[in-house]
């Protein structure tokens, strides 16, 4: 089979077409993941004595108690508020993340990623269930 050269020619132009494509999608990917490793979210208690700041992956990096939040919170109390002001910082932070990647993968797929449901991942990646396992 012999390939005219006009069919060369619009298949070279489709190829570059591809490419350039791909080069922006990389450049469009690295800067998300610039924008993603920035994120940063600090949420405060309802009494505004506490002030939690996380990461983009919801990992505590700053926690700020003030001074009299002793005299209103008993232990227990103080442990619940924490953790509910930390759970709402890593719930923003988490929708942030989600809202830059939307242009890439799929809520499913974002969800999956974020709770490490790592075979439903593959599966939304590729188009449908590996049969092979993934490697550890």
């Amino acid at each position: 089979m012999t390939v005219s050269e006009d069919e060369l020619i619009r298949m070279r132009a489709k190829a570059a077409e591809v490419t350039a494509r791909v080069d922006q999608l990389a450049a469009e990917l690295d800067e998300v993941s610039t924008r993603i490793k920035a994120v940063s979210v600090t949420a405060k208690s309802a009494d505004q004595l506490i002030r939690a700041t996380v990461g983009p992956e919801g990992r505590l990096t700053r926690l700020e108690l003030d001074r009299d939040i002793y005299t209103f919170h008993t232990p227990d109390e103080l442990a619940r508020e924490i953790e509910e002001t930390i759970a709402a910082a890593a719930t923003e932070a988490q929708q942030r993340v989600m809202a830059m990647c939307r242009p890439f993968v799929s809520d499913d797929q974002m969800q999956a990623a974020l709770s490490y449901d790592y075979k439903t991942l593959a599966q939304g990646l590729t188009g449908g269930p590996r049969d092979e396992p993934i490697p550890a």
